[in-house]
């Protein structure tokens, strides 16, 4: 049985908006580097293998974890020296081990053999999720063991094992290895940088160095998920963890599995436990030298919805590395309920459990949305029902009518975590207008960049409640009042993300995205589930019939492949534009 990426869980009627909430989530940190990324994280083992049951039907559990959106799994893989081989099954012997829950291991012929069975998912998924609205960028890390059963016998793991990716013919052909990242950070000016250097360090990232050729390089840099899903077309990285296999030899950027895997040390293995973990987030802290959360993961034995977001809050990606088990009695909480409670639904389906605990790790929008707009509203105010502004009250973001007047979230020279907000309110159209100068209307990237601006807004609200209170007493007080009873431009403040040219698809760029449309389709196509555009497929034939003739074709792709990713990483001023993930 060749496994699939064939996911049973429904999302729509799970809920309606969770599709819209990844993809415009993802869509907002497009250019932040995956390291600085949050992740979140789950065991592979404890989510789909507690019950002892190594089978190919466990593809099925595999699949709805990554539709949820977790996109970084820690698997366990066991070498079983009498069979020389790397399995996912933990021993060759199975009448004498048990699974955490007590039951009996069991392992068909798929899992229980060689790594074929694990490839071609994750094959199956790259070709599956290969469009517009479905790519992301998935991290593997991989613990090694010896065989279960011969713990302890320093004879059995005395034959050295083979390396990993030759442990299989279906090995991944894209992913993303040390030498891609070598040769990316050896060349900035044609990969990361190729529209020029922009800003500095601290706007960046990462360091830049200018080489006596005057070309760019890094070490410390790497890609952001736009690049890698829409540039290079690799989605996929691995990495090693913990390794417990005597003979087993590994060192990154060498031959064998060096040429594929990073170490433990570049991917920011092990996890912190969550209760040693120290917050980034630090009110006298701005500088990313100093707020450095590259590839900062917390594990934790019980999570819950809210440790969740206090976790990504504080510049973490948390792991799942427990069982789900249920804290309630109830048997039916609607998942998709604004009102529920954090307490994890009834163990009886315990993948719902961690579609639970992910929504925790949405730092984004606020519950329940984006909403849709009140049913009390005008054809002409439900089109302008389209803009985002973040709430004082929460730090996340809501939907709220374009013409209605706030201050704007302003970024201070290109930091990450140096925000301000306009002094004046003015409609969403007039924001970009709003900010100060050395400062620009933008959308936070991370959670960390989110929290930053959130602390700045909640300190002009009370400069500016402090000021409205002085003139209150000398009789002039506060005119500018919103329908809804609140005051304008004081508890709110647009951030640059708005859906109007497609109510599901939201775009950054201020009103400027609505001049070009959604880069997903159309209004009239009903549906957020667009694949790559039409065009961009004729372009890709086209090319592909010039390339069986003619070897410049390939290079005159490349350059116009380039060109595209230029104009894309100008999206914060005109829109971002995809034309499909490279085949």
């Amino acid at each position: 049985m060749s496994p699939h990426y064939i996911p049973d869980v429904n999302i729509d009627q799970v809920d309606p908006s969770w599709e819209t909430i990844l993809l415009s989530t993802r869509d907002a940190a497009q250019d932040i580097p995956i390291n600085f990324k949050p992740t979140p994280s789950i065991s592979l083992t404890r989510a789909c293998f507690s019950d002892g049951e190594y089978t190919a039907s466990k593809s099925t559990c595999l699949s709805n974890l990554l539709a949820f959106g977790y996109s970084r799994f820690v698997i366990d893989l066991y070498w079983l020296p009498d069979k020389s081989e790397w399995s996912l099954c933990p021993t060759s012997t199975l009448s004498s081990v048990s699974s955490p829950q007590g039951n009996q291991i069991v392992c068909d012929d798929a899992l229980g053999g060689n790594l074929d069975w694990l490839w071609s998912f994750w094959n199956d998924w790259l070709e599956k999720t290969e469009y517009n609205t479905l790519a992301s960028v998935v991290v593997l890390v991989f613990n090694l063991y010896p065989d279960v059963n011969i713990r302890g016998d320093t004879d059995a793991g005395s034959k050295p094992p083979s390396p990993i990716w030759s442990a299989s013919r279906d090995f991944p052909s894209r992913i993303y290895t040390p030498l891609d990242l070598r040769q990316d950070r050896e060349n900035l000016n044609v990969t990361w940088l190729n529209g020029g250097d922009e800003g500095d360090d601290e706007g960046r990232y990462f360091t830049v160095r200018t080489r006596q050729d005057g070309g760019l390089s890094s070490v410390d840099a790497w890609p952001s998920e736009g690049y890698l899903s829409f540039e290079k077309g690799e989605r996929l990285l691995l990495g090693f963890g913990d390794v417990w296999v005597q003979g087993f030899e590994f060192e990154v950027g060498g031959n064998g599995d060096g040429d594929y895997f990073f170490g433990k040390e570049q991917i920011g293995w092990p996890y912190k436990e969550s209760n040693k973990a120290k917050c980034f987030f630090d009110t006298g802290k701005t500088s990313v030298s100093e707020v450095n959360n590259s590839w900062a993961g917390m594990v934790g034995d019980r999570w819950t919805r809210e440790a969740m977001l206090e976790a990504v809050g504080c510049g973490y990606s948390p792991l799942v590395n427990s069982t789900a088990v249920s804290t309630t009695t109830a048997t039916n909480i609607p998942i998709n309920s604004t009102n529920s409670s954090n307490s994890s639904p009834d163990l009886a389906n315990p993948l719902i459990d961690y579609f639970a605990l992910i929504k925790g790790t949405i730092w984004s929008w606020a519950p329940g949305q984006p909403s849709p707009p009140p049913s009390n509203m005008t054809d002409k105010e439900i089109d302008l029902f389209r803009c985002a502004v973040m709430d004082t009250h929460t730090g996340r973001w809501v939907v709220a009518d374009c013409n209605e007047h706030y201050r704007a979230a302003c970024r201070v020279d290109d930091r990450p975590y140096k925000w301000t907000v306009g002094d004046r309110p003015g409609s969403y159209s007039d924001a970009r207008k709003l900010c100060p100068k050395r400062a620009s209307f933008d959308v936070p990237r991370s959670a960390l960049e989110n929290r930053y601006l959130w602390r700045a807004m909640n300190e002009t609200l009370a400069a500016s409640s402090a000021q409205a209170s002085r003139k209150s007493r000398g009789g002039e007080g506060l005119v500018v009042a919103r329908r809804d009873g609140g005051v304008s431009g004081l508890d709110r403040a647009w951030v640059d993300f708005q859906s109007l040219g497609h109510r599901a698809c939201w775009v950054r760029g201020g009103d400027m995205g609505a001049e070009q449309g959604c880069p997903y389709g159309n209004e009239d196509q009903g549906n957020k589930k667009v694949i790559v555009p039409t065009v961009a497929a004729v372009i890709v034939l086209v090319v592909a019939g010039l390339m069986v003739f003619v070897k410049v074709g390939s290079g005159r792709w490349e350059r116009r492949r380039k060109k595209r990713w230029r104009e894309a990483r100008k999206w914060g001023k005109e829109g971002w534009e995809y034309e499909g993930v490279p085949a």
